[in-house]
């Protein structure tokens, strides 16, 4: 029997294959069935052209779309670059930054925060950068930076009038050692 290059339909043989036809269609039908349906992986196909969610696909102009990683190997040029930013609150004086979320935090204190929980950084070896804004409530709080690096190896104090803000920007390249530098304060 002979069959299709890709994904293996058999094909029937003209004159030669009298009453299986109905057989290799039904078995290429479930065939096409389930890799469409996903049941069967696919391991390459080859796209000329379309669109993905509306993004123009093959073209030789840029396009656009929404996916949940990507891997350049090479230079990435970018006419703008939008990062996620999220507005986190306190748990029990805890305040955790989590980097499959956002790079961009911004926190009211309703409290002293004695934990700052930076979870899910990327692999080491990769360069992850990160802002968060503190706004103070009417009363002065703190923050524990715990183990962040600052310069001269002392955490800032942080401004203390009410609707103060202060904005931090960190970075890490081994997601276990965090450097962080004050890029303002008092800035209501």
């Amino acid at each position: 029997m002979t069959t299709t290059t890709n994904y293996s339909f058999n094909l029937p043989t003209v004159s030669g294959d009298a009453g299986t036809w109905g057989t290799k269609l039904n078995t290429n039908w479930t065939s096409l069935d389930n890799i469409l349906g996903g049941t069967t992986p696919i391991t390459a196909i080859n796209i000329d052209g379309g669109a993905i969610d509306g993004a123009v696909i093959g073209a030789n102009s840029a396009s656009t779309g929404a996916f949940t990683s990507a891997t350049v190997s090479g230079e990435l040029t970018a006419t703008s670059l939008n990062e996620n930013a999220s507005t986190i609150t306190q748990t029990s004086g805890t305040v955790v930054l989590d980097f499959h979320i956002a790079n961009n935090f911004e926190v009211t204190l309703t409290e002293n925060i004695t934990t700052l929980t930076l979870s899910n950084p990327p692999a080491t070896g990769t360069a992850f950068f990160f802002t968060l804004k503190v706004t103070q409530d009417s009363t002065a709080r703190t923050i524990n930076f715990g183990s962040i690096k600052f310069a001269g190896g002392t955490a800032p104090t942080l401004s203390s009038a009410s609707g103060a803000i202060d904005t931090f920007v960190g970075y890490t390249i081994t997601g276990s050692e965090y450097f962080m530098f004050t890029a303002g304060q008092a800035m209501a």
